[in-house]
């Protein structure tokens, strides 16, 4: 979701959020338009590829410190979860399986805080991971 953290009123962050949509629509980045919650939304493209995408569409604009992004990560729908074992997290794409551990969800969270202009991460892990958010608090 874009979040116009540096609009100056609020007429402002609706121009350039629309203007963002418009770009990334055209540019078929998010050819699929908006998810129910107003996020935006392009499942042929895998993982972190969407932010980074929405990312530099942000530079191109200029609006480096004027727009940011929120992520509605959804962790719980990716979640493994196995008798006696932590919860970990299947990053797979498609049908590919990928199952990480909750420290290499963190590094992974972490890289892109440090490439993107993120300001929010909502349910980065799931709901009985504890840990995740102790280590994701401890990375920060």
């Amino acid at each position: 979701m874009l979040v116009p953290v540096g609009a100056t009123s609020f007429f402002e962050g609706i121009k350039i959020t629309q203007e963002i949509i418009a770009d990334a629509n055209k540019s078929n980045a998010f050819r699929t338009g908006c998810t129910p919650n107003g996020g935006l939304n392009n499942p042929s493209l895998q993982g972190s590829e969407a932010i980074t995408v929405l990312s530099e569409i942000i530079k191109s604009y200029g609006l480096e410190g004027k727009m940011s992004i929120s992520i509605d990560v959804c962790a719980e729908a990716f979640a493994v979860r196995n008798k006696d074992q932590p919860v970990r997290y299947d990053v797979g794409w498609k049908h590919q399986k990928q199952i990480i551990s909750t420290a290499q969800l963190v590094e992974l969270y972490m890289k892109l805080l440090d490439d993107c202009p993120i300001v929010s991460l909502q349910d980065a892990f799931a709901h009985d991971d504890e840990n995740g958010y102790k280590l994701l608090r401890q990375a920060l």
